[in-house]
């Protein structure tokens, strides 16, 4: 049962799902989740696809299926996008920010106050 998000809200896909409540999820380091792990699968984490075409199964793609006018995503791999932000600011896809502010924050350890 989703939760966390409602009919309505705006989200951006993730291909690093988070559950939020796991080691990894809570350290404040990384987001690689225990719960909702990089998905390679081509299938939701219950092993099943949510789309066809003509009777013919389709795969996801890291769990986002980008490539597609319409996707089918689990909640822990979504993101709400703050309603206040202009949709003109926001990412369409969360990995360009992801893999920078990792990079910066993770690798190089560049943290609060660094310069």
């Amino acid at each position: 049962k989703v939760t966390n998000l409602k009919e309505g809200d705006i989200v951006m896909p993730l291909y690093l799902g988070e559950c939020g409540e796991c080691l990894n999820c809570s350290s404040g380091k990384t987001n690689l989740c225990h719960k909702y792990p990089i998905n390679m699968s081509g299938l939701m984490l219950d092993g099943t696809s949510r789309m066809s075409v003509r009777g013919e199964k389709l795969f996801h793609h890291m769990s986002c299926s980008t490539w597609s006018e319409y996707t089918v995503v689990e909640a822990g791999y979504a993101v709400k996008v703050d309603p206040a932000l202009p949709l003109s600011h926001a990412s369409l896809l969360s990995c360009g920010f992801t893999t920078g502010f990792g990079s910066t924050y993770r690798v190089a350890n560049v943290g609060k106050g660094s310069t």
